[in-house]
Parts: structure tokens; C-alpha cells; sequence
């Protein structure tokens, strides 16, 4: 488990992009955790359903490692969160969410995070999967769900920034960046306009009109 602490922003100018980094093509689909959570963790892993002992024994030696699934248990949540990690229909709080991602159609990963809170949330991962399995889960995500875009990632002033292009011609161009506390002093690079860390759906909120 780890606590992700990321500021984003847009792009000032849309069409800038670095010289010399070479983009990663990432492809992405979420799913809603909440209601009929069980049955869709068990679809998105592939799992048969079990009675309680073996639904346990499957959980935490393939989905997460036990101490993920301990912290899981521990955030404020544990009966519900518990229940559903176990085979039972019950729901989590609103936010929590998990997401399949693939790099360059060649190495896929699954998280699951939590809803965040201004710069900070809960996440667990990432977890890796075979190619065949992360091809089948993007296809099963939800089209609304679902991006596609190049990301570069730039060195600058002892900070990884990463720069989202979006695929479908639409959404603006955005950066983010990981710190280790929301209150860790940040010098912007000349390139970064608007922060918009507040903005839940930024890929969607900030296409232009």
C-alpha cells in the first residue's frame, strides 16, 4: 500500500513538446468499485467463486499480496471491504476505483485506488498481468472509461514530470507531478500553465470548447 501525492496542470502551450524524449503509448480502462463490487474484482481477475476459506486463500496469495490486503482491511473500511474481498455482494465507499493500464501494448498493470483528497489518495499496486489478460480488461472496461494517450516524461529540478498528449484529438495536453508531501516545495518548469489538482475527471473537464 502507498499514498500517491501528485500536483497536475495544463500544458501552457498546447503544442509544446520536449526535444529529444521519446513518448510511451499508454492505454487505460477503470472501474467503479461500489455496488456488485464482488462480482466484478472476481470477473476482472478471473476467479470462480469459492466459499469463504478458499476465496481468502485465493485473495491474498493472487490478487494482492497479503500485507496490501491487510492495508485494504485497515483503511476505515474493514467489514465492507473485507466482505467483498471474500466473495460476498457488499460495497465499498464511493471513490475507490481500479485501473488497468498498458505501456506500449507490452507490459500491463492493475492498481487500486482510492478517491482523492485534494493532492492525496490511497493506492495499491501496481500489480502486473499477462498482456492477454490486460487486452481482455481494457475491452471489458467501460468505454466512458477509457484513454488512450503518449506520455513523456521529464526530468526537472529533482522531479520526474510526466506529459499527457490524449488520443482523441479533444482534451488538452496536460503534466503531473509526484512529491513526497502535498506541502513539498515544487519550482514549476516554463512549460506548465493552470494547475488543475482539484479537477476529478481532468481528461474530460479540460477539452476544449
Amino acid at each position: 500500500m502507498g499514498t500517491e501525492i501528485e500536483r497536475r496542470f495544463l500544458l501552457k502551450n498546447p503544442r509544446w513538446r520536449p526535444d529529444g524524449i521519446k513518448p510511451v503509448w499508454l492505454d487505460q480502462g477503470r472501474f467503479a468499485l461500489g455496488n456488485g463490487t464482488c462480482g466484478r474484482v472476481e470477473y476482472l481477475w478471473g476467479l470462480p467463486r469459492f466459499d469463504l476459506t478458499r476465496a481468502e486463500e485465493k485473495i491474498f496469495s493472487l490478487l494482492l499480496p497479503w500485507q496490501d490486503g491487510i492495508g485494504l482491511i485497515a483503511e476505515g473500511i474493514p467489514e465492507k471491504l473485507e466482505l467483498t474481498c471474500f466473495g460476498m455482494a457488499t460495497e465499498l465507499p464511493s471513490g475507490w476505483m481500479a485501473r488497468i493500464r498498458g505501456y506500449d501494448d507490452m507490459r500491463y498493470v492493475l492498481d487500486i485506488k482510492g478517491p482523492r483528497s485534494g493532492t492525496t489518495r490511497k493506492e495499491f499496486g501496481e500489480y502486473p498481468v499477462s498482456a492477454e489478460e490486460g487486452r481482455a480488461l481494457l475491452d471489458l472496461a467501460p468505454q466512458e472509461q477509457r484513454l488512450r494517450k503518449q506520455r513523456y516524461t521529464i526530468p526537472y529540478k529533482g522531479h520526474d514530470w510526466v506529459l499527457d498528449i490524449y488520443a482523441d484529438g479533444k482534451s488538452r495536453p496536460t503534466c503531473e507531478v509526484e512529491i513526497p508531501s502535498p506541502t513539498t516545495p515544487l519550482d514549476l518548469p516554463l512549460w506548465v500553465g493552470e494547475e488543475i489538482t482539484d479537477r476529478k475527471t481532468f481528461w474530460t473537464s479540460t477539452r476544449q470548447k
